[in-house]
């Protein structure tokens, strides 16, 4: 089967998968109260930003046979079967925190035109047309995601368009030919760009509650409640619960750990090091802008083409770059893998503190621009209102970018790696222990900065000004 249509079937399937759990979550959290629903998004957040390659992993192991086709078409349809359905399970919250954020701010009259509607009819007259406006750009972006993705389809031996990018470089050193297998990976977050940058969508819930909130839980419990959570545990369980259970049971996983601590001492620098200087580069482009536009600040606009299309496309452009007189330095350099993942997350970095920016109250910052002094009223006046929210970005780009592998694998120096490079490699092997040790190294690299980071947040934030009575002010 072409990689082509292979890319669009993948794309299609995930993006059923995700929606249906997705919707089903999002029915769960609002029918549940507010405790248990902040829960089900911090799980939701988690399965998120969780590495590929563990989910592929402890699927990998428990699909032995299945995988003993080999290249069957029996193997071929289980392979693309398989890979839908993990993928499904790492991109369900997309959707899932869309329509729970639109659910959170629909009005109570919604729900006093029709009392007694309930169940499917709820759904159907209320909770569709209320979610619909945020669901459509979301889903664009869980399909552009899925066409887009290079780590697990390559894992499970489903040949998509970014596997045959990365072949074309790797093992034909055939340029051309990656250039125009790139094309159609490049085209179509261009095309769907717009519509994702500035669709209404809302992914934090409001504050509405009482009246209107405790009508919505009272509607949903009963028939809808118990059509959604199958759906709702379905996306917990297996998209979190069974790669990290299966990862923290297993004894062999902590027999492997010296050893992967061990071997593993250039590739857990480099991955540390490019993540932090990746991310932190990433989030302070985003403040540059907040800091010279305040509150008006743009978004990254076309920005996000460098997020959207595939890793190993961006590679192509690294490597033409790469060549240019006095850049080649750069190649044998480890902070290569602190630019390409930096710029690989630049737009939702930006994104996400320009919006934090668009909720601190402007009284406060209108009061600290009283003395005309812009870095004084940016520390004082606004960077207090926002600073959970950036260190909350630059925490979840941080580990987006400690599991990329596609941005690198192209362009790593010779003899550097990182982890998730080397998880990669093994994992074409089946050395599965030595994986599971490995996700433990970039689970223990994935908490430093939510370690060190309030801290150093406590640090950065001036202290309140004393009047000469010495009372705050």
């Amino acid at each position: 089967m072409p990689a082509l249509v292979q890319s669009l079937l993948l794309a299609l399937g995930a993006l059923g998968v995700a929606t249906v759990l997705g919707l089903g979550s999002a029915l769960v959290w609002s029918a549940c109260p507010p405790g248990i629903a902040r829960l089900g998004r911090l799980l939701a957040g988690i399965t998120l930003v969780q590495p590929p390659f563990l989910a592929a992993n402890a699927w990998l192991d428990l699909t032995g046979d299945l995988r003993s086709l080999g290249n069957t078409p029996s193997g071929a349809a289980w392979g693309l079967g398989l890979t839908i359905l993990v993928l499904g399970l790492t991109l369900w919250p997309i959707p899932a925190l869309a329509a729970h954020a639109a659910w959170s701010r629909m009005p109570v009259g919604w729900l006093e035109a029709e009392p007694r509607s309930a169940g499917l009819g709820l759904f159907r007259r209320h909770l569709w047309p209320a979610a619909r406006p945020s669901l459509g750009p979301a889903l664009g972006l869980v399909g552009i995601l899925a066409i887009t993705q290079f780590t697990l389809p390559v894992l499970f031996q489903v040949k998509v368009l970014p596997e045959v990018v990365w072949l074309s470089l790797n093992t034909r050193l055939d340029t051309w030919g990656a250039v125009t297998a790139s094309l159609p990976m490049a085209l179509v977050p261009i095309l769907v760009w717009r519509w994702i940058g500035k669709g209404p969508v809302q992914w934090i819930p409001g504050t509405a509650t009482g009246e209107a909130a405790d009508r919505l839980r009272d509607r949903l419990r009963g028939t809808a409640f118990a059509m959604a959570l199958p759906w709702a545990l379905m996306a917990v369980g297996l998209g979190l619960g069974l790669p990290w259970g299966r990862l923290i049971l297993e004894p062999r996983t902590w027999s492997e750990l010296p050893g992967a601590l061990a071997a593993g001492g250039s590739a857990t620098a480099n991955s540390l090091l490019g993540a932090l200087l990746g991310a932190g580069g990433a989030t302070a482009a985003g403040l540059l802008a907040v800091f010279l536009q305040g509150s008006r600040a743009p978004g990254p606009g076309l920005l996000w083409i460098l997020f959207l299309v595939p890793g190993v496309v961006l590679s192509v452009g690294w490597i033409a770059l790469l060549r240019l007189p006095g850049l080649g330095v750069l190649a044998s350099s480890p902070l290569l893998f602190a630019m390409a993942l930096g710029l690989r997350h630049l737009a939702p970095a930006w994104a996400a503190v320009a919006a934090a920016a668009r909720t601190a109250d402007p009284d406060l910052v209108h009061a600290a621009q009283l003395d005309g002094n812009r870095f004084h009223a940016f520390r004082t006046g606004l960077w207090p209102q926002i600073r959970g929210k950036v260190f909350a970005t630059a925490g979840i780009v941080y580990l987006l970018a400690l599991w990329d592998v596609e941005s690198v694998l192209l362009v790593a120096p010779p003899g550097g790696e990182t982890l998730a490079m080397r998880i990669f490699n093994l994992l074409h092997y089946g050395h599965a222990t030595q994986v599971n040790a490995l996700c433990v190294v970039l689970a223990v690299l994935g908490a430093v900065p939510w370690i060190l980071g309030p801290p150093l947040l406590r640090w950065l934030t001036p202290k309140p000004l004393r009047s000469e009575e010495g009372g705050q002010r």
